[in-house]
């Protein structure tokens, strides 16, 4: 539910309205990546990874800037609409390095499990 409601919040900004479900999908992974520089800057008191800081520091500002191609004005602005459903994305390198080439046991047969990219790709 709390993601239908950035969704309207993102649909009510000026700038942030024109991100595509993919642009948004994007600014997750990449949130999620980022976690370690996110979290760095702030005080030790407030580097719990399940509570997202209020304010994204310059360096990581400029880079999703840059990477999202919205000026960086605006990335503080998608940072506090999308930063607590993003929260749940910092764990996702952890999640896509356990999808890619992990042997598993499935069904009594070992099989290699890929990333889903990889799936979709080849459907």
């Amino acid at each position: 539910m709390r993601i239908f409601k950035a969704l309207v919040k993102l649909q009510e900004h000026d700038i942030l309205r024109d991100l595509s479900l993919n642009d948004i999908s994007q600014y997750a992974r990449l949130v999620g990546h980022l976690k370690n520089d996110i979290l760095l800057p702030q005080p030790l008191n407030q580097t719990d990874p399940s509570v997202p800081p209020e304010v994204l520091s310059s360096s990581v500002a400029g880079f999703l800037s840059d990477a999202l191609e919205i000026d960086e004005e605006y990335i503080q602005d998608s940072w506090d609409i999308l930063k607590f459903d993003c929260t749940t994305m910092f764990d996702i390198s952890r999640f896509e390095r356990s999808m890619g080439g992990e042997r598993i046991q499935e069904n009594g047969e070992e099989s290699s499990r890929r990333s889903f990219r990889t799936r979709m790709q080849d459907e």
